[in-house]
């Protein structure tokens, strides 16, 4: 099966993930680089590391823009990396879908753990990429977050064995749920992140705020992300 490529603008990105991470059984994440070949936005990319059988592959990998690096930041473009390059060699770890059927399920939290901060999940649903920004206040199904992130796709990629995006995710890094407050600050230099997955796929798939699905049983974990040669010039 071919793969399914969708572009929108190619000038602002954004990322996909979240939902259902604890802070036990952190897997360790190896810091790399990443340049994407049609916009050349260099990207700092952090991946998991496999089960022996390959499973809980991830990769999440950010940038920022401006002055991120004085002050904090509230947007970045984000990205879930391709598994191989065009000489199908090794390269980084997609979202993983379990089977041909383009199932599963990735989500990343932008304070670390699963409650009370940011959580972005992504799905891949007959050929595209769907997302979706949650919000956990127990260790529980995440809710449809009620705040003001917005997320604006500039590619998205669903073959068999995976799914990926790029994105520019704007107010994302400060998050407000009722009386819940909090932020993640760039200017010192690290962000706590986390990222968990499910080998299977929501149900009612077209619909991001009426999606039911179940636990992260492909790998979760936090890390801290350091932010060093992160930031690039706006444009």
């Amino acid at each position: 099966m071919p793969p399914t490529v969708r572009l929108t603008s190619l000038i602002a990105v954004t990322i996909a993930l979240s939902s259902a991470l604890c802070l036990a059984q952190d897997k360790l994440m190896t810091q790399g680089t990443y340049i994407d070949p049609d916009s050349a936005l260099r990207f700092t990319s952090w991946s998991s590391t496999p089960d022996a059988d390959g499973r809980g592959a991830f990769t999440f990998g950010m940038t920022l823009l401006d002055d991120a690096a004085d002050k904090n930041a509230t947007d970045y473009v984000g990205v879930l990396i391709d598994t191989t390059d065009r000489k199908g060699e090794n390269k980084k770890q997609k979202c993983q879908s379990l089977s041909a059927n383009q199932t599963g399920w990735c989500g990343l939290a932008h304070g670390g753990s699963m409650l009370r901060n940011l959580l972005l999940m992504a799905w891949p649903h007959e050929g595209r990429v769907l997302t979706s920004f949650r919000w956990a206040t127990d260790y529980f199904k995440p809710g449809v977050y009620g705040g003001n992130a917005t997320l604006t796709q500039v590619t998205s990629r669903v073959d068999p064995r995976g799914f990926e995006v790029m994105y520019r995710c704007g107010d994302c890094l400060r998050w407000s749920e009722g009386a819940d407050e909090g932020s993640a600050g760039t200017s010192a230099g690290s962000l706590m992140l986390g990222w968990a997955q499910g080998a299977d796929g929501p149900t009612d798939a077209a619909s991001p705020e009426g999606i039911d699905f179940i636990f992260h049983n492909n790998g979760y974990g936090t890390w801290r992300a350091e932010l060093e040669g992160e930031v690039n010039p706006s444009s």
